[in-house]
């Protein structure tokens, strides 16, 4: 069952395209990373998982990994979740 879209805010972070070169010719792919503070998924009751779906300037892009980063000093309370997202690709 999926969920309707949750406004949250978080940094996105674009790296240089890619171009990839694929049979028909080439394929630019968009790589990204994104940082969510876990409280603001948490305040709405969520957690981000790969596949997931992200709409960033008009575009969108699917999570690739989630990693958990930022620990609080020497526990293992997570500060924010770290995503690598690609540019979802469209059909033609």
């Amino acid at each position: 069952q999926f969920r309707a879209p949750v406004w949250v805010h978080g940094i996105f972070v674009q790296q240089p395209r890619e171009r990839e070169l694929k049979k028909p010719g080439f394929d630019p792919t968009q790589v990204a990373t994104v940082k969510i503070p876990v409280s603001l998924l948490d305040a709405v009751q969520t957690t981000a998982a790969p596949g997931d779906k992200i709409i960033w300037n008009g575009y969108e892009y699917t999570v690739r990994q989630v990693d958990r980063d930022g620990f609080w000093a020497s526990t293992n309370v997570w500060l924010y979740v770290k995503l690598d997202v690609e540019m979802a690709r469209k059909g033609a």
